[in-house]
């Protein structure tokens, strides 16, 4: 299917794409081969296809579950009202 230079330029704006001229012909090819290979996917009989599988969503239950205070998580690693982190980088650096 073909594509019209005016009608890539109005695209290039709406996606506000500053095309040079070079870009926007291959664009326009480009633009042109995807609506062609779409136009092809339309012909497809897809009737004939079986549908036999069933689509189902899996979920589980909802478990409340008990948490561990923020303060209890924590006091292990405070020292001084901080939390203590793991070295990144040596003392010789």
């Amino acid at each position: 299917m073909a594509i019209s230079k005016k009608e890539v330029e109005h695209i290039a704006h709406l996606a506000r794409l500053d095309l040079k001229k070079g870009e926007l012909i291959r664009f326009q090819k480009e633009l042109g081969e995807v609506l062609a290979y779409v136009d092809k996917l339309k012909k497809l009989k897809l009737e004939a296809i079986p549908d036999d599988h069933e689509l189902k969503n899996v979920f589980r239950n909802d478990q409340e579950e008990k948490k561990e205070s923020q303060n209890l998580l924590l006091d292990d690693n405070l020292i001084n009202g901080r939390l203590r982190v793991p070295l990144v980088f040596d003392d010789e650096t």
